[in-house]
């Protein structure tokens, strides 16, 4: 299992937000904390991006994990989680 970030994750200052055809992108990619400490990771450390949120012109993404949704802009994501990529 290898864990990366899509390369233009990095491109804008943390502080931009996500656009809408960027965060569409990552719908149905898994996820998981940074700083995870198992490998394989546990089930319930696995999340799955599974929608998009805007309000107030900012762009969200929504992440559902085994026993709850969290929702994170993009400088969350990018400082929280890592995707997973199978």
């Amino acid at each position: 299992m290898n864990l990366s970030t899509p390369a233009n994750m990095g491109a804008f200052p943390m502080d931009y937000g996500f656009e809408i055809e960027e965060a569409c992108e990552l719908l149905n990619l898994t996820v998981v904390a940074l700083d995870n400490t198992h490998t394989p990771p546990r089930i319930s450390e696995i999340g799955i991006i599974c929608g998009v949120l805007t309000c107030n012109e900012e762009v969200e993404i929504v992440i559902k994990f085994l026993d709850q949704l969290r929702q994170y802009t993009k400088a969350e994501f990018i400082a929280q989680l890592k995707i997973l990529k199978e």
